[in-house]
């Protein structure tokens, strides 16, 4: 190929620009994948794996024959992408399908590496082609890094709606399915390559099938996490932050929330005029409980409510006006007022109790009112963000400034009536 050609096909750049969306998307999901299979802080693994597989592509690159001769072709990238795509799932499924063990050992070491080196494949490929291309772009390097970035963007932008709409897994499968719709493109620049282009947009089809029909079958999900088989789930749906699961409860009746597969809460059966005793002083009895039986019809604000136990106590104690703060709109929304609704007697949807989907420190700032109580039972869910971000920070309703902020709520009869 000639590098000296003042002008590059737009083709190519559409071809650059899905590869890095591809890779971005990839690198994402990845890191919602690992914070559930694993544990929150191996979000950063994710990132750790794109940046040194990226970083060996490029070097293989400029270590490859052919590329120094400039003697590949646009076609040679096609076929590097296409089976990259087909890479991605295997990426998948090893990391899925394993028991991956956090105890401290040779084997689990191994199985930990093995997963790292399987996970840096796609990015390494990724890497070489991104630079084999912008090397022999090198008169228009402005305005392929241009499309370069574009796709990056738009891959960091699409992150959330695929993880809200798709999940982990069907996400990390359409980041195949844009490297297999990216080597259709350079397939496309060697006039040669008809049959190739047809087998890469049919791979990209195929695949995004697959995505689609997932959403509703998950016949394509986790299998194992936090070193165990996942079983007795009757739900599941994952979100930008947070993959939420709804089963049976292994040590009672109730049905149990899960978040990430180890922060859970309870779905509470909470009618007041039916409920038994014993249940009513079980409620009240543990330590969430004492609030309510210091300041019974408490007008009442509850961060972080879950399943709804907190809930219930107020209820039970003659509270007409809660509040009930819930971050994660699958909890709130998909699972207490709709799927299982019947499960918390319509808990959420009673007349006494308001739900506002948001973080409960901003609803605390926005809302200009004042409550008798503001309770906080255990609302730390040790799931990372899809960006790896604050992973191992500290949750900021616990800070100085949120207590000033929650103190200014409480209403002067707070702590007498």
């Amino acid at each position: 190929m000639n590098n000296q050609t003042p002008t590059v096909p737009r083709r190519l750049c559409f071809a650059v620009a899905l590869c890095t969306l591809a890779t971005l998307l990839l690198e994402l999901s990845l890191t919602r994948i690992f914070s559930a299979v694993l544990f929150y802080h191996f979000a950063f693994v994710a990132i750790s794996v794109a940046l040194f597989g990226l970083g060996v592509g490029g070097v293989v690159a400029y270590y490859t024959p052919a590329a120094k001769d400039k003697a590949f072709t646009w076609s040679q990238l096609g076929r590097y992408c296409t089976k990259n795509a087909l890479l991605v799932v295997v990426v998948l499924f090893v990391i899925i399908n394993r028991p991956l063990y956090l105890s401290v050992s040779w084997l689990n070491a191994l199985q930990l590496g093995l997963v790292y080196i399987v996970c840096a494949l796609p990015f390494l490929v990724a890497g070489a082609v991104v630079s084999l291309a912008i090397a022999n772009t090198v008169k228009n390097v402005s305005r392929v890094y241009f499309y370069d970035l574009i796709g990056a963007a738009l891959g960091c932008l699409l992150l959330v709606p695929f993880l809200d709409w798709l999940g982990g897994p069907g996400t990390v499968i359409m980041a195949g399915a844009f490297f297999a719709l990216a080597g259709g493109l350079w397939h496309s620049l060697d006039p040669n390559s008809g049959r190739q282009v047809k087998i890469s947009v049919a791979l990209a089809a195929v695949m995004a099938l697959v995505v689609i029909g997932n959403r509703d079958t998950h016949f394509i999900d986790v299998q194992y996490a936090k070193g165990a088989p996942v079983q007795g789930e009757e739900y599941s749906q994952w979100n930008s932050f947070s993959r939420v699961s709804v089963g049976p409860a292994a040590d009672s009746d109730k049905y149990r929330v899960a978040i990430d597969f180890d922060a859970s809460t309870d779905i509470v059966h909470c009618d007041p005029d039916s409920m038994p005793a014993e249940e009513r002083t079980e409620l009240l009895a543990s330590g969430p409980g004492l609030p309510y039986s210091v300041r019974p019809g408490a007008k009442a604000l509850v961060i972080g409510a879950g399943g709804g136990p907190d809930v219930c106590r107020a209820l039970i104690t003659g509270s007409s006006d809660i509040t009930a703060v819930e971050i994660n709109p699958i909890i709130a929304r998909d699972v207490m007022m709709d799927r299982y609704a019947d499960a918390s007697a319509g808990l959420y949807l009673r007349p006494e109790v308001r739900v506002a989907v948001e973080d409960g420190r901003s609803y605390v700032r926005r809302v200009d009112e004042s409550y008798d109580l503001i309770q906080m039972t255990l609302v730390d869910s040790w799931a990372s963000t899809a960006s790896g971000a604050f992973a191992l920070a500290e949750n900021h309703l616990y800070t100085q400034e949120s207590f000033r902020e929650y103190v200014t709520h409480l209403s002067p009869t707070a702590f007498w009536q």
